[in-house]
């Protein structure tokens, strides 16, 4: 009996073209970016990662090296998790150092596009051309001199993202229409959740500086009746009912169920 796998074969070129390919999510969106991907149940999904009102410096060496031990990068976790394509995100080395210091400007663009074109691969070259080339340019035909082989096709697709080269979402929509259905994984990514860590503790910080200094007006005003007849000063009860009304507003958002 035969069986006919021409289904399975398409199936199989579309994940190759589309899994696994990040892309710029629109503005307003939760999250910067989106990819779809297999999750552990075999089922495609599209996981949301990166903070749209976060700028990643992952150029500063310091802070890639601070970031990528904090989100233990080495072991980044499965692809169907954000701090996976976070990691990725900040472990390419930024385009502007590749070529040293070179002094000469156009050596220097020489050099970055030789070791790119070795390095980076189909998919990056593709979208530096594009870039270049802008409105000019034409996606290479089969056939065409600039068409690249099959084995080159093969390996584009089993290359790991590079971190910086991105994908369109409606071209992989449009290669794989049913990606449209896939379910949206929105969990809070390891970049996320360290920004909120570090908001809590500065907003700790600020309210036990507060809170010390509050304490120590108290003692002295209940001790020193000519500190006390100070507060009558206008610019003091001003001061004063603006420390009320902002400590209640916080605490009444943090503290009370809001609808």
């Amino acid at each position: 009996m035969e069986i006919d796998i021409s289904n399975d074969i398409v199936a199989k070129d579309k994940e190759g073209k589309t899994l696994n390919k990040p892309f710029r999510l629109p503005s307003g969106s939760k999250k910067k970016f989106g990819v779809y991907v297999k999750n552990d149940k075999g089922n495609v999904v599209m996981v949301k990662f990166g903070d749209p009102n976060m700028e990643i410096k992952r150029d500063d060496p310091a802070r890639r090296k601070n970031y990528r031990a904090r989100h233990n990068c080495d072991n980044p976790g499965p692809k169907w998790k954000a701090n996976y394509w976070s990691c990725k995100m900040w472990s390419s080395k930024p385009v502007s150092k590749i070529a040293g210091n070179c002094q000469c400007e156009e050596d220097s663009v020489l050099l970055e596009a030789e070791i790119i074109s070795k390095n980076k691969g189909l998919w990056y070259n593709i979208q530096q051309k594009k870039k270049r080339m802008g409105k000019n340019y034409t996606p290479a035909k089969p056939g065409d001199e600039a068409y690249p082989d099959q084995n080159a096709l093969k390996k584009a697709q089993a290359e790991e993202w590079d971190g910086e080269s991105l994908s369109d979402q409606e071209e992989i929509l449009r290669i794989w229409p049913e990606l449209s259905k896939a379910q949206e994984v929105e969990e809070m990514d390891e970049e996320m959740e360290q920004e909120n860590e570090d908001a809590s503790e500065m907003a700790l910080s600020s309210f036990s500086a507060t809170v010390d200094k509050l304490n120590e007006l108290i003692q002295n005003i209940k001790s020193n009746p000519e500190m006390a007849s100070e507060l009558s000063e206008p610019w003091l009860i001003s001061k004063i009912a603006i420390i009320e009304d902002y400590t209640t507003s916080i605490h009444h958002y943090l503290i009370y169920p809001k609808e």
